[in-house]
């Protein structure tokens, strides 16, 4: 990377309030980025050290070890020794698991990976056909990779009320090119431009009618009428962008989770349905939060969102996708990037994340923060026992519904 390239990575970076703590030394060689709302995050750097910073929380988010195990927040990028000198190129977080993958294909997890309360650093997971893994990424309890031959297995739990699993192929005899993780769902595209689903389907997020005593690892086809190019997940949501740049979309449609922006007034949407925005659309991001807000970019570089919105409005005051994907959750592969950045450039971040009122968080606000922002990921799921086989938490109260965001009572089933 020139110079140039590396003060313009910077500048980008800097969008990050998490990364208040990194120093510009830092950031300038760093080469991959994932933060995990805007409460962590963890950066590759161009000698292939590893670092995290922010929100590690009781389940060990980062894959610290040693004295900082138990550490539950750091305020400076901490090394994270297991995770060095070992190529990684890419990193998903998920609710209480991280995953990684390498240059040579090999797959790594942490966190917590079993209904027992293990919490592992990061560890290497092998396939007994010895495969080699091209992409990783988290749901809430689960990862799922994708092997060179095109197949995606998962390991954990994508219903809070079944046995973790390990290394199930759930895409079937399906040949996959990409793939997008929810909470609890996973959808992938085929090398044909179908759109396979599985996982829990109540809200509608698997673009079916869906039912209890379906088996959540057995994908099937989504009703998506156009051949489709690229998948993204809400929390329990999904958008289909079609090869004609078009946007469908399904699953949870209300003012908690995040409007779909599609013309319906339904809790959530079975059947997939076509956005109402710009039909020449080149990439879409989804986040995950309370609510879920969705992006997308066009042609010419507009930039549209919605999810707070029930419709997609332009932002007239974003230059680029990636700047709008600061302080949200977003991968990005700095190694890609043409700088200058171009308004028309197809964005790296996946899920995109608007969050207006995203602040940084200090090691003294840590405890506060915890108790009064929405989506702070470990608030979500702090005790099994308050969630149920949606992810979601059970109220009592409305008030408490709506700092959630996380129950609704209706259903599409």
């Amino acid at each position: 990377m020139s110079t140039e390239s590396a003060a313009c990575a910077v500048a980008l970076l800097r969008g990050w309030k998490i990364l208040a703590g990194c120093d510009g030394a830092l950031l300038s060689k760093v080469r991959f980025f994932h933060s995990f709302s805007n409460k962590g995050a963890l950066l590759v750097t161009s000698d292939d050290t590893v670092f995290g910073i922010g929100q590690n929380g009781k389940h060990n988010l980062l894959g610290v070890e040693g004295d900082h195990f138990e550490q539950e927040f750091f305020q400076e990028p901490v090394r994270i020794a297991r995770l060095c000198s070992l190529g990684v190129t890419e990193i998903s977080v998920g609710m209480w698991l991280g995953a990684a993958v390498t240059r040579e294909g090999l797959l790594y997890r942490w966190g917590l990976i079993s209904d027992e309360g293990d919490v592992v650093l990061p560890t290497q997971v092998i396939l007994d056909q010895g495969a080699r893994f091209t992409r990783v990424s988290c749901g809430a309890a689960f990862l799922a990779a994708l092997t060179e031959t095109y197949c995606v297995y998962v390991w954990g739990s994508m219903n809070m009320c079944s046995d973790p699993v390990e290394a199930r192929l759930v895409s079937g005899c399906q040949l996959v090119s990409s793939f997008s993780c929810g909470w609890w769902h996973i959808a992938m595209v085929t090398d044909k431009g179908d759109v396979y689903t599985c996982g829990y389907g109540e809200d509608g997020q698997l673009g079916y009618v869906w039912h209890e005593h379906d088996d959540i690892y057995n994908a099937k086809k989504a009703d998506v009428r156009p051949t489709v190019k690229k998948v993204s997940c809400g929390s329990i949501s999904t958008l289909c962008l079609s090869t004609y740049g078009d946007i469908w979309a399904c699953g949870a449609n209300d003012v908690w989770q995040g409007f779909l922006g599609v013309d319906s007034d339904d809790d959530c949407v079975c059947s997939p349905m076509k956005i109402g925005v710009s039909d020449n659309i080149k990439d879409i991001v989804s986040t995950w939060g309370a609510p879920n807000t969705y992006a997308a970019v066009d042609d010419v570089g507009l930039v549209f969102c919605w999810g707070k919105n029930r419709n997609p409005v332009q932002l007239d005051n974003v230059s680029s996708v990636f700047e709008v994907g600061q302080n949200g959750r977003a991968s990005l592969d700095l190694e890609s990037i043409c700088f200058p950045i171009n308004h028309c450039r197809s964005s790296s971040i996946q899920p995109l994340a608007l969050q207006e009122e995203s602040q940084s968080i200090t090691e003294a606000e840590h405890d506060s923060t915890k108790e009064e922002n929405g989506d702070f990921v470990e608030e979500y799921y702090k005790e099994s026992s308050l969630v149920n086989r949606n992810g979601r938490k059970d109220s009592k109260s409305g008030s408490e519904n709506e700092q959630e965001g996380i129950e609704r009572t209706n259903d599409c089933a």
